[in-house]
């Protein structure tokens, strides 16, 4: 089951947009729950309230409470990295100021079947995370850590160190082998090489700054002078080439 939220104070969106998910997940045999809300401060209550949705269809220009100030408290506030926002607006120009906010999609309106069934494509990219593992050796044990729990590897003295979340809890492990080798393993799934040192998990990426990258942990790891514009350049790639 899915769980979907859908956020637009204009009742029309809501309706046509439920419409189509049903459509499109009846077809592919999937099953999703819908919820409408008509304001971002009665999504944030609910949320606050400890309601949890795979992915939320955001409303951008809300009167009172707009779309990005719920996804600041999704963010920041709720540190909830793993729920997917999926924005719409009729103004192309906000496609830039919900960068910072790993945005899934950005749905320019109208709205058709079209647009919303890449959406739900890349959503289910993304919930598939959870059933891919990354496969190292430690002494005589072969370990798997869930793609999606991992926050970063690290370089160290000829070994590897995995950062990774299980369970709500921070762990790490370490391995022999090298960085240019796991970055070609995990090339598929947007680990960012920021430095010869760091390959980052764009998921826990919550802000990109020009020397530094600011992850949802609180961890600040340096971007090398040599690989900043390209790491700028694939962000963008990342969050915007499949956008709508």
């Amino acid at each position: 089951m899915i769980r979907i939220a859908i956020v637009d104070d204009a009742a029309e969106i809501g309706t046509q947009l439920e419409a189509i998910l049903i459509e499109i997940t009846t077809n592919k045999g999937i099953a999703i729950d819908t919820d409408i809300y008509y304001s971002g401060k009665e999504l944030c209550e609910h949320l606050q309230n400890g309601e949890f949705y795979d992915l939320i269809f955001l409303d951008i220009e809300m009167p009172e409470f707009t779309g990005i100030d719920v996804s600041k408290m999704i963010r920041d506030n709720l540190k909830n990295d793993s729920t997917q926002i999926a924005y719409i607006s009729g103004n192309k120009e906000y496609a830039i100021e919900i960068f910072e906010y790993d945005p899934l999609y950005f749905v320019h309106k109208p709205i058709n079947k079209e647009k919303i069934e890449k959406v739900f494509e890349r959503l289910i990219h993304r919930l598939h995370l959870q059933a891919d593992a990354f496969t190292y050796k430690t002494g005589h044990d072969i370990v798997k850590i869930p793609i999606k729990d991992i926050i970063y590897f690290e370089s160290e003295d000829h070994q590897i160190i995995i950062h990774y979340y299980t369970q709500n809890e921070y762990h790490k492990d370490s391995f022999y082998g090298l960085l240019d080798h796991v970055q070609k393993q995990l090339n598929s799934f947007h680990f960012l090489r920021i430095h010869k040192t760091y390959l980052v998990h764009h998921l826990y990426v919550r802000k990109y700054a020009y020397d530094k990258v600011y992850l949802s942990t609180g961890i600040e790891l340096p971007i090398a002078q040599s690989k900043r514009k390209e790491i700028r350049a694939e962000q963008f790639s990342i969050n915007r080439k499949e956008s709508v």
